[in-house]
């Protein structure tokens, strides 16, 4: 199983367990407190949701946070200095080390 899938299972069984498993611990705090107070609160009938929920979310940042990802930013000479030159700076950062292109 995909640690995707491993923090989803989790989550669903235990909201929470899965953003242990993350390491998203503030997180996993709200949703150990919330998905009970939520089945209390609505007499078992709004539950199932938070489980859903919590599920979910704990899926979509093990992707985020497990998956290698690439961010670019790019801005012009004339965004940076605020003159009309061409060319262009980009800055490119690949598995949180940076790469500059000039």
């Amino acid at each position: 199983m995909t640690k995707q899938g491993t923090a989803a299972v989790l989550s669903f069984v235990i909201p929470g367990v899965g953003q242990i498993y993350n390491g998203d611990f503030l997180r996993a705090l709200f949703w150990l407190v919330f998905t009970p107070g939520f089945w209390v609160g609505t007499g078992g009938f709004l539950g199932w949701i938070c489980h859903f929920i919590a599920a979910y979310t704990a899926y979509h940042r093990a992707i985020i946070k497990h998956e290698p990802f690439v961010a670019v930013t790019a801005r012009t000479k004339t965004e940076l200095r605020g003159e009309a030159t061409k060319g262009a700076t980009v800055s490119v950062t690949v598995a949180g080390k940076p790469l500059v292109v000039k």
